[in-house]
């Protein structure tokens, strides 16, 4: 079953090879949907947009991050 939320806490792995933490990122819902038909949420700057799958995959949207694995869990 899939959880839509209004926030997610999303994850992206840190650098290659250097034992970086992780970048923990809050986005917030915009409403629509991006273009691979999943709900849009974007962080407070507006920057970073990504969609969110209902697996919680989070798929970034016009950014360099297009190859990172990442995911989201939703926030209360």
């Amino acid at each position: 079953m899939s959880v839509v939320a209004g926030r997610y806490l999303v994850t992206f792995p840190g650098r290659v090879g250097c034992h970086a933490p992780q970048r923990r990122i809050v986005v917030y819902a915009l409403g629509i949907q991006g273009p691979h038909g999943h709900d849009l949420y974007a962080d407070d700057s507006g920057r970073l947009q990504v969609e969110i799958a209902a697996d919680g995959t989070v798929l970034p949207v016009g950014t360099d991050l297009a190859g990172a694995l990442s995911h989201a869990e939703p926030l209360a």
